[in-house]
């Protein structure tokens, strides 16, 4: 019986573990003038794949001589 309740424990440790959440993506735009923009974008998704969506919306934004950075806050 102990080996069945510490089992679903574990089952739904793991299985709460990979839910989706909302993640802010916090982009903070330099533009070449020095000028500064940020935008937060809500990406719903396991943190995982949130951190790599995040980072695909840094390299897919750069433009020019303005330098992108975003991170998961």
């Amino acid at each position: 019986m102990n080996k069945i309740i510490f089992s679903l424990v574990i089952v739904t440790a793991l299985s709460t573990a990979s839910c989706k959440k909302n993640y802010n993506c916090n982009c903070v735009a330099t533009l070449s003038g020095g000028q500064t923009t940020n935008v937060t974008t809500v990406i719903n998704n396991t943190k995982s794949k949130a951190q790599k969506a995040c980072t695909d919306l840094e390299s897919s934004s750069t433009v020019g001589n303005e330098t992108i950075v975003c991170s998961i806050k």
